[in-house]
Parts: C-alpha cells; structure tokens; sequence
C-alpha cells in the first residue's frame, strides 16, 4: 500500500508474509519512502467474509452503557445490537444491575433502539428482562427508534408486559420526554 504524501511516494503497508526487499522493492525502478510499513488486514485476504458491519458499526458491548451520575441517567446504546442468544439477554441485565445496584437509587433509562435486531427465539427472555429492569432499577424508561417496525413491536411486548409501551421516533423526542420525567409534574398555577 502507497500514499501520497508531501515529500513523495511513501510504501505503508504490506501484505502478510511478503518479503519486501525480495518481492516488492527489488522490482521497483525507483526506491520509494518506506514508513514502518504494518502488515496489511490479512481478512483482506481469506475468502470468507471480513465482517465490516460489526466492525465498522459495531461497539464493545460495556461502551453501550453509560452512567450520568449529574442527571441520573443511564444511556443504553443498542444501536445496531444484535441479540441472538440467551446469553446476551443475561448479560445486558448483568451491566444495568453492575450499574444500578451500588447507587442505591433507581435510574432514568433512555434506550436507543436505532438498528436493533432480536431472534425470535429470545424475545420472550429479552422482554422478561426489561420488566425486571424496569422493577428494579429504572425510575423511569424512554426508548427509541426511527423504524416504524420494531417501534411496534417493541410496544406490543412492552404493553403485553404492562409497561409503558411508547417508543419514540427520534431521539431528541426521547430525551426532551426523559427530561421531562426527571423534572417532574408542573407546579401548579392555581
């Protein structure tokens, strides 16, 4: 791999398992600036897929859940989460109770759903474990997405779960709603 750069044609990359003095330099009919260079991602080089999307959209599960302790509010980011397995239903409600427990108070929880997905398999164990988060931990709960789909059918699994079973749209309507929750009802002007 070359780049461009200001003082002229920098070699920065090589495959894996070239030798670069023998194979790449030594058929050159100039010797270009050479800074490293790394080994090239040898997923570039197998035939099975590379995985880009978890890559590229995907987040380190513990970095989708962040406490502020100012607001108490507990953002869960499940942004293009994928929950297939039993094991991450446990683990979500595991990181909401490691959060959760030691403030000795419950929560404010806004949920981005943007991109979520869930096998059939585990909506069941999904929505039993939001209705224990919800009695334990969560003061209040905002959620959204911007997919009329899954807004629907969160909502009928919330709802059949008698929890609040509203998503919004957007989430500026979602945190305009929260701050209304942690603000509490309007004094009144009588």
């Amino acid at each position: 791999m070359f780049e461009l750069r200001a003082g002229g044609l920098v070699l920065t990359e090589v495959a894996p398992g070239i030798d670069l003095e023998r194979e790449v330099l030594a058929h050159m009919g100039f010797r270009p600036q050479v800074d490293g260079p790394v080994p090239m991602d040898p997923r570039i080089f197998r035939p099975d897929t590379m995985g880009l999307r978890k890559h590229l959209v995907g987040l380190p599960f513990d970095a989708r859940f962040a406490y502020d302790a100012d607001r108490n509010v507990l953002y869960l980011n499940f942004e293009h989460l994928e929950v297939k397995t039993p094991q991450m239903v446990d683990a979500i409600l595991a990181k909401v109770r490691a959060i959760c427990e030691p403030l000795g108070r419950r929560v404010h929880a806004v949920v981005n759903y943007e991109g979520f997905h869930i096998d059939r398999d585990v909506e069941e164990r999904y929505a039993e474990m939001a209705t224990e988060a919800v009695s334990h931990y969560y003061e209040s709960v905002t959620r959204f997405t911007t997919s009329a789909f899954l807004r629907a059918k969160l909502g009928e699994a919330l709802a059949s779960r008698k929890l609040a079973p509203h998503i919004f749209e957007t989430e500026a309507e979602a945190l305009a709603h929260s701050r209304r929750l942690r603000q509490g009802p309007a004094p009144d002007n009588d």
